[in-house]
């Protein structure tokens, strides 16, 4: 991955950051940011977009550095006072992301709006549809993909055959853009488990 990205000395500041708080939100954002390269590559994007769809991958969940490690690795669920908390950190991550500077715009957009869902019910804005930019729609789908497979104090990793079964169900139901979902899944279907 780290060939297809060249990091900024902001990025890296950035993303050092984040390792030094949390290991596991370090590795998702790692695997986030590898599945977002195989996603932009599979869906024809030009050089340049597939390294920025990596860069914004890696950097999307840094505000999770302002997030009390206390919640963060809760082992159990979190009160709804919590996950407030917990839903501020894109809002915080766009605003590390500006103060480091040197980043493309897209890495800003899709830490912002990584959360956002397709059926309008997503935070921090609410954006439906194609008001989000395709690749926070990407890094949406790479984002919950990594997280539902990946083994938490508060639940069980899913395997891949669940996980893009239920990644389906709630496409239907308007969570993800289907034919991003679709891109995707082709992706893992395509690959050794």
């Amino acid at each position: 991955m780290l060939k297809e990205i060249t990091l900024s000395t902001s990025a890296l500041r950035c993303l050092e950051r984040l390792r030094t708080i949390d290991d596991y939100t370090y590795a998702h954002s790692v695997a986030v940011g590898s599945l977002m390269l195989a996603l932009a590559r599979h869906m024809g994007m030009e050089a340049g977009a597939v390294r920025d769809c990596g860069l914004a991958g890696l950097l999307h969940d840094i505000g999770k550095a302002t997030v009390p490690s206390d919640i963060l690795n809760k082992p159990a669920r979190l009160s709804p006072a919590e996950f407030e908390a917990v839903k501020l950190h894109p809002v915080a991550g766009h605003a590390l992301l500006r103060a480091a500077g040197g980043l493309p715009a897209i890495v800003l957009d899709v830490c912002l709006h990584h959360h956002e869902r397709y059926d309008g019910k997503g935070y921090p804005s609410g954006l439906r549809g194609e008001a989000i930019s395709l690749e926070a729609r990407m890094c949406a789908v790479c984002d919950v993909y990594d997280a539902i497979t990946s083994p938490r104090p508060y639940k069980a990793a899913w395997s891949r055959p669940e996980a893009l079964r239920r990644m389906a169900d709630w496409t239907r139901e308007g969570h993800f853009d289907p034919a991003v979902f679709a891109a995707f899944e082709q992706i893992l279907l395509a690959s050794p488990k």
